[in-house]
């Protein structure tokens, strides 16, 4: 059962903005989990292997950043990962 560190409020005033890391969980969700709070109430799933491989790809993250575009925002990266989405499907 999931026990919340920080409040909504807290969480947004302490972590906006921020890179986050290892620092900020206690601990890393690598299976399909279905995460409920003490209430009863759904917080999150997690679902492993359901996305395609080049929504997601670490390389290609990778890639972008070689190419001199290390200074990506969340907002921008999710664009290029959306555009190489949409050529993925374009090209089979």
């Amino acid at each position: 059962m999931l026990l919340p560190a920080l409040s909504a409020k807290e969480a947004e005033a302490q972590l906006e903005s921020k890179r986050l890391d290892a620092s900020h969980y206690d601990r890393l969700i690598e299976e399909s989990e279905l995460g409920v709070l003490p209430d009863g109430h759904t917080k999150y799933l997690f679902l492993r292997k359901t996305l395609p491989a080049s929504l997601v790809s670490r390389e290609y993250i990778v890639e972008l950043r070689s190419r001199g575009m290390q200074d990506l925002t969340i907002d921008q990266l999710a664009k290029a990962i959306a555009a190489r989405r949409q050529l993925d499907r374009v090209m089979c």
